[in-house]
């Protein structure tokens, strides 16, 4: 198999400005991406761009929350380098701005430690954010009217519109040519994907007709009752301020304003966008004299299903400059050598999607794990077919988690260390591996189990990470039971449930030959629980339960801590059940139902999404979807044989290369059938990604699995191996024979022979090995010694303690130092961003006697969050040094609804806002 590489792109330095117009910093695994954009930021700032002109984009609120933290600690890291006291800086960047006249570098320092006192100014937001953040600057330029609520989930209003639209068609008894489910399908595809352009359908075909014109009326219809409800999605945000950029009128206004705002713009992971979101950025920055720089790795392009559109990346890159980022931070160059190999210069979506080889850093050179029977960087275990020359594949599923617990037990005990080295290769730690070094990564939720089960089976730690929703695991079913028979405890069906379940923990036999003396006992404690429940909530009822041997039953049974964790998260979820409290049995079997039928309809869970049971040393079990920008030392891939079933869809979401992101509704006919297709192909092409993130997710070591399934020529894993065109790193869709174990085991021993870093196995007999963890020796404990005098003259007090006698007190002077309580305790309030060194202020002599009490103007005005939002937006739109301040206060309260929220109170309202405008800050 012959090694095509990619075209060589220029490298990205942090060091070197950047051209004016559109820059794509294009990533691999592990090279880096975050790292390049705050070094960008801040080698912008050291040559004198001002923090708040610069916006760094990012797509989730915890990666905003780490790239602001890492851009302040980066800024900082930089103005103590550059202190002319500082050692020299090994750091390239920071080297680079060491260096220069003198003057020049302190001016840089001066930038450096501006942008760092004034980093609150910095934009570092989401896409959502950023537009949210843009409408409520434009005013009346902005297509955003005042008020309106931010919410994500519009499942009422959607479920309004099919049911009004679909009873209006048919209501006068025409025939039905779709039933409801299919229109709540469509809604549901057409709510996900709302900027998605309607296909065409089949002209000669009624019923596709009538789907399109119900998709396009419907999306109308959840637009009209969004604004109606003043109610606004993120998605919203992002497409009203693309139809105000797009718009004749109010567009140039628009992007002048936001180009005065920001001179550059660095969006990251931009290889999850969508055409939206690129028609904002591209219309607002690309021209110069601004600059936008787009960071991402495209091979990583690999949630679709959220919106994400790798055809926007192809897109942004014609006619861009693109550099490189070409060095692992990540994997050993052994690892990086067999990687390659595999791949290839594969394309993972057309020419623009391909992949590279990297370098690893420097002290990765060498392998990192090191030990007798390591095995290779990247190693195959194949499992034989049988006679048919195919696997079945739920008993292939099982062989391969069973050989996958073997293996981990084989590399737990087989002495094997992980080193670490600095820049010149010189050794720094070395420690044997754990169970923590080692993570599964699976296709499926349900696969995942199987593998926990199977470690745990052999002795080793498995958690699951990221395991979905809790309300539909087995402990929201035991709940659901629970509740039933306390609701109705007659019902002979539900007792059984219950005494099969957690709670009770009967098995089939006991329940056959129980007596009735003990359904007896089952009556009495059930009613037991249902007067806890009464008594003291939920809360109360898991108490009773647990007393009654919950916790040691479940802790002693494989899979318990999992079980155990899930029982109490759903009665954590139980408490916030909107009812009387303590609410009835009733009332919590309706909303708990409810709460069951949204989570299977897809919600996002939210808080009910899955913990952790354990936070022990254990084996890290999850999606693959799930692990995309994690990395572990050791990755186990037991999945990659298997080919995705996926049916023919009938709605698919497609690219159509004259309208973009597409939905087809129409369900039949040939132009149907060219939309199902097209999905297929970018479903195909997503696979390939998928796999290259699958692979590198290892600093060390990757073992896979490969077992021949019945469809096994669709696999990706084989596509890449045996389906690449030698010429161009075209894959192949489908092979054109399935592939034997032989086939793949001849194909990657080719690729050994050239690389030196690919293995191939073969899965023999189950060992039955079982891993023992070595407990260390608990150090002995030792009392504290206290090695200080106390001083008893100082105390702690709060502002509620000192005034509570004085309450009823009306105004008067305090007598004696404002620093002394009455019981003698002195009470200091310290500005803990004074200075310690700073001196203390002069005496100024004896301070006037402060009022204890005083009339407060708005103390009679109805408070809450709803009066504060009131405040808030009535100060937003008022001029704080009008002549007519107490006028510009009553038309903004009269615009703003005071009228509703403090009927009444709206002169007293605006006459306290006067003079609390008017008060000095000091005062």
């Amino acid at each position: 198999m012959s090694l095509i590489e990619a075209p060589i792109l220029p490298r990205f330095d942090a060091t070197r400005p950047l051209p004016e117009g559109v820059t794509v910093i294009e990533a691999s695994a592990g090279t880096g991406k975050t790292h390049a954009a705050v070094s960008l930021v801040v080698a912008e700032v050291a040559r004198g761009r001002p923090l708040d002109e610069l916006l760094v984009v990012t797509f989730t609120n915890k990666a905003t929350g780490t790239l602001r933290e890492r851009v302040w600690r980066r800024l900082a890291d930089a103005v103590a380098a550059l202190d002319p006291a500082a050692p020299a800086p090994t750091d390239p960047l920071l080297a680079h701005l060491c260096t220069g006249p003198p003057d020049e570098v302190a001016r840089r320092r001066v930038r450096l430690r501006t942008a760092l006192t004034d980093f609150d100014a910095a934009t570092i937001a989401t896409t959502h954010g950023f537009c949210h953040q843009v409408l409520a600057g434009l005013g009346v330029a902005g297509d955003a009217e005042r008020g309106l609520e931010v919410t994500e989930d519009i499942a009422g209003i959607v479920d309004d519109a099919v049911d009004d639209l679909f009873v209006r068609r048919f209501h006068g008894g025409g025939d039905i040519l779709f039933k409801r489910d299919v229109a709540r399908r469509i809604a549901q595809v057409v709510d996900d994907h709302p900027e998605a352009e309607i296909g065409p359908v089949a002209a000669n075909s009624e019923a596709a007709r009538l789907r399109r014109r119900f998709a396009v009326t419907l999306r109308d219809r959840i637009r009209d009752q969004k604004r109606r409800g003043r109610l606004i999605t993120y998605d919203d945000l992002l497409a009203r301020l693309a139809a105000s950029i797009d718009d004749p009128t109010r567009g140039p206004l628009v992007v002048a304003r936001l180009r005065r705002r920001f001179t550059m713009a660095i969006i990251d992971e931009f290889q999850d966008t969508d055409a939206v979101q690129w028609r904002i950025f591209a219309a607002a920055f690309a021209a110069a004299p601004c600059r936008l720089v787009l960071v991402g790795d495209p091979k990583q392009a690999i949630y679709a299903f959220r919106g994400g559109d790798v055809h926007v990346y192809r897109t942004a890159t014609e006619g861009a400059t693109i550099l490189a980022l070409d060095m692992s931070w990540r994997a050993d160059q052994p690892l990086l050598d067999g990687i390659d190999s595999f791949f290839g210069g594969a394309q993972l979506g057309g020419p623009t999607v391909a992949h590279r080889p990297l370098r690893a850093r420097p002290g990765a050179e060498r392998p990192r794990l090191l030990g007798a029977g390591v095995g290779a960087p990247l190693t195959v275990r194949l499992v034989g077919s049988d006679g048919r020359g195919y696997v079945d594949k739920p008993s292939a599923r099982a062989t391969v988690a069973a050989d996958l617990a073997a293996e981990a037990v084989r590399f737990l005990t087989s002495g094997a260390a992980i080193v670490e080295r600095d820049d010149d290769g010189t050794e720094l730690d070395r420690r044997g591996v754990t169970p923590g070094d080692l993570a599964v990564l699976v296709r499926t939720r349900s696969y995942a189990d199987v593998v926990r089960s199977a470690l745990q089976a052999a002795g080793v730690p498995a958690v699951v990470h990221g395991a979905g929703g809790v309300l539909g695991t087995q402990a929201s079913r035991a709940w659901l039971d629970l509740l039933r028979v306390l609701e109705a405890p007659s019902r002979t069906g539900y007792v059984r449930a219950v005494a099969a379940g957690p709670f009770l923990g009967w098995d089939a036999r006991r329940i056959a030959i129980a007596t009735d003396e003990a359904w007896e006992a089952v009556d009495e404690r059930i009613h037991d629980w249902a007067t806890a429940l009464r008594l003291r909530g939920v809360a109360g009822l898991l108490r009773t339960v647990e007393a009654d041997g919950l916790t040691a039953r479940l802790l002693g049974v494989d899979g318990g801590e999992r079980q155990l964790t899930d029982l109490h998260h759903v009665a954590e979820l139980l408490q916030v059940c909107p009812a009387t409290s303590p609410p009835s049995p009733a009332a919590l079997l309706a909303w708990f139902t409810e709460q069951l039928s949204e989570a299977a309809s897809g919600t996002d869970p939210g808080d009910g999404r899955r913990r952790l049971e354990s936070d022990a040393d254990a084996v890290t079990v999850q999606t693959i979807h799930g692990a995309k920008g994690l990395e572990f030392p050791v990755v186990l891939l037991p999945s990659l044989w298997e080919a995705p079933w996926t049916p023919d869809d009938e709605l698919p979401v497609y690219h159509d290369p004259e309208r973009g992101r597409s939905i087809g509704v129409g369900g039949v006919g040939a132009v149907h059938g060219e939309q199902v297709e097209r999905a297929k192909r970018e479903r195909d092409e997503e696979e390939l990604r998928l796999l290259y993130v699958a692979l590198t997710r290892a600093r060390h070591r990757v073992v896979a699995w490969w077992a021949t399934g019945y469809d096994a020529a669709s696999a990706a894993f084989a596509r890449v191996l045996l389906g690449r065109d030698a010429h161009t790193g075209a894959v192949t869709r489908e092979l054109a024979h399935r592939p034997t174990e032989q086939d793949i085991g001849r194909a990657l021993g080719d690729l050994a022979g050239a690389s030196g870093a690919i293995g191939v196995e073969v899965v023999g007999p189950p060992a039955g090995a079982r891993y023992a963890a070595t407990t260390p020796t608990p150090s002995e404990l030792a009392v504290a010694t206290v090695g200080r005098a106390f001083d008893r003259c100082w105390g702690r007090t709060s502002y509620s303690a000192l005034t509570a006698a004085a309450h009823d007190a009306g105004p008067g002077a305090i007598s004696g130092p404002d620093s002394v309580a009455a019981d003698g305790v002195e009470v200091v309030e310290i500005d803990e961003r004074a200075k310690v060194d700073e001196p203390p202020a002069p005496d100024a002599g004896p301070t006037p006697p402060k009022l204890l009490s005083t009339v407060v103007p708005l103390g009679d005005v109805p408070g809450g969050a709803r009066v504060g939002t009131l405040v808030h937006e009535m100060l937003e739109h008022v001029d704080f040094t009008a002549a007519d301040l107490a006028g510009d206060l009553a038309v903004a309260a009269r615009e703003a609804g005071a009228h509703r929220l403090v009927p009444g109170h709206v002169d007293a309202l605006v006459a306290g806002l006067v003079v609390a405008l008017a008060t000095p800050l000091g005062a």
